[in-house]
């Protein structure tokens, strides 16, 4: 298949950190343990040890979790060994799979682990559930497009509590037969929507539809899948968590210091850390409670806890406590070897945040990979692009600017000639008017340019108009134009970021996969128009 790469950092809206952490990384390293380089994941490997019982329990954890054979099978026999390490990537449980990236991040861990296991280092390639995660609003929708190229919004019917787990959310009623109505025109439409269906299922939690759809798809590439919800996963957590509690006072005073620091250095806190702030929620009747510091004592409105009494809470009911997202990496690399944490931009923002939690709490942290980037492109949409003369890059422009540019490509050939001969020969005649009004009197020159800048406008002008009317009288111009934007810059966001991996894997299979897979290079961090 043929791709092409565009810098991460030319990407839009792309941060400042996110930017100079690929491209200029001594500027930003105080904030990080590692350079995002294969040496210094291979260096970062030697850190990842765990004790024997607790990666045995590890292990066992991981196997109550991934059932099947082959890959998966290999991936736990390895994990077992004493020197494996793991690469990690995760995302939260959201609906038909989350965004595109989704399959982005596990794909690279699985690239990555496997590029470790031929360079002699023994690695896995691990996807964490964000199943804690309480912001229902965020993951009970997603968006496909049908075989028009129109994008089709889906949402999920939920009985949700106030700030509960989206990974405990039951599900009411999925949006399957919009789903199947949506995806019906393509090739494989029917396939995918029956695999969607079997895994989210009306009473089954968004939890566990998210573990049942991924795993299957990601099976034969080895990832397991980690749901930090499971009880012998919660009962692993629960010294980090103590350990966490006793030590908060000095742990979040380093993370606001930590934020002054970004903050000086010019860059942005992914989050806003108070000087009460804890890092730690607490779970009661499925809700998850924020908790303050005040007086030494950890707070949650008129109530307030002792460090051992949170601590006694969670040993008699693990889960009781859970991390904020500044600590969660942190208790996952305390869970897991981890030699190299796979990310996007956002996650790559909280974890400058989290290092001294890393360093307060591990002694270690894993080196911080950017994840693949892709904006795919079918054939219609490569027939389009070729059509107007234009690049996808060239698409990640607002609904108007869009069209001012196809519509360049309307006018006719001998109109657009004329104008440019026309703008010529006014410039030509205009300099040699400046040159004698110089030589008469130079102070006439200033009000004479401001006449020439009004000229030369009204001539561009006609010109924007002359596109405009081109534009307006081509009907499947106008209908192209909106069809390019859906499919590459949907609602004004890259397409890895809007839309599900349903539509594309209802385009082109199974194989699509296997397509990224491939294209897949840990060490280049840029974003690839790849063509399926």
């Amino acid at each position: 298949m043929k791709s092409v790469c565009i810098g991460q950092p030319k990407l839009p809206s792309t941060s400042r950190l996110f930017a100079d952490y690929l491209a200029r990384f001594d500027s930003v390293a105080s904030f990080y343990a590692h350079p995002p380089t294969l040496d210094a994941v291979r260096e970062a490997a030697c850190e990842a040890r765990l004790e024997p019982s607790h990666r045995a329990a590890l292990v066992a954890a991981l196997a109550h979790q991934n059932t099947g054979g082959g890959a998966i099978e290999e991936s736990l026999d390895r994990l077992a060994q004493p020197n494996t390490v793991a690469v990690v990537s995760g995302q939260q449980v959201g609906l038909f799979a989350g965004p595109l990236f989704t399959f982005y991040k596990a794909l690279t861990a699985a690239k990555l682990a496997a590029r470790l296991c031929d360079d002699g280092v023994s690695a896995v390639p691990v996807f964490w559930l964000a199943t804690e995660d309480h912001d229902l609003a965020e993951v009970d929708h997603t968006w496909v497009f049908d075989a028009s190229g129109e994008p089709v919004r889906l949402q999920t019917n939920t009985n949700a509590g106030e700030s509960q787990a989206v990974g405990s959310v039951e599900i009411e009623d999925a949006p399957i037969e919009s789903l199947r109505a949506a995806l019906s025109g393509f090739p494989h439409g029917a396939d995918v929507a029956g695999q969607v269906a079997a895994a989210w299922q009306t009473g089954q939690t968004l939890g566990g539809a998210f573990a049942r759809f991924l795993g299957e798809l990601l099976a034969p590439y080895g990832v397991l899948l980690l749901d930090p919800t499971f009880p012998e996963v919660r009962s692993l957590a629960a010294p980090f968590l103590a350990r966490a509690v006793e030590n908060m006072p000095e742990l979040a005073s380093n993370v606001v210091a930590q934020g002054k620091r970004l903050r000086d250095a010019g860059y942005h806190e992914q989050v806003k850390v108070a000087d009460s702030a804890s890092c730690i929620f607490l779970t009661e009747d499925d809700r998850r409670i924020g908790l303050s510091r005040k007086d030494g004592r950890f707070t949650a409105g008129k109530r307030s806890w002792s460090a051992e009494e949170l601590i006694a809470e969670n040993e008699s009911t693990p889960g009781a406590l859970s991390p904020n997202a500044l600590l969660r990496p942190v208790l996952q690399d305390f869970l897991l070897p981890t030699a190299a944490f796979v990310v996007g931009p956002a996650e790559l923002a909280y974890l400058a945040q989290s290092a001294p939690l890393y360093e307060g709490l591990l002694g270690r942290m894993p080196v911080i990979l950017p994840r693949a980037s892709f904006t795919l492109l079918d054939a219609r949409g490569a027939k389009l692009l070729k059509r107007y003369e234009l690049t996808a890059r060239d698409c990640w422009v607002p609904a108007a600017e869009l069209e001012q540019r196809i519509a360049q490509q309307l006018v006719p050939a001998e109109l657009i000639a004329d104008v440019d001969s026309a703008r010529g020969q006014v410039a030509e005649t205009l300099d040699g008017l400046a040159a004698s009004l110089d030589a008469f009197d130079p102070s006439l020159r200033e009000a004479f340019d401001r006449s020439r800048r009004k000229i030369t406008y009204q001539l561009d002008k006609t010109r924007r108009k002359t596109e405009r009317e081109a534009f307006r009288r081509d009907v499947r111009a106008q209908a192209e134009t909106a069809e390019l934007g859906a499919r590459l810059y949907p609602h004004r966001a890259l397409q890895e970021r809007f839309y599900c991996a349903l539509p594309f894997l209802a385009q082109r299979g199974p194989e699509l996969l296997d397509a990224i897979y491939e294209a897949v290079d840990p060490e280049a961090f840029c974003h690839q128009i790849l063509e399926i």
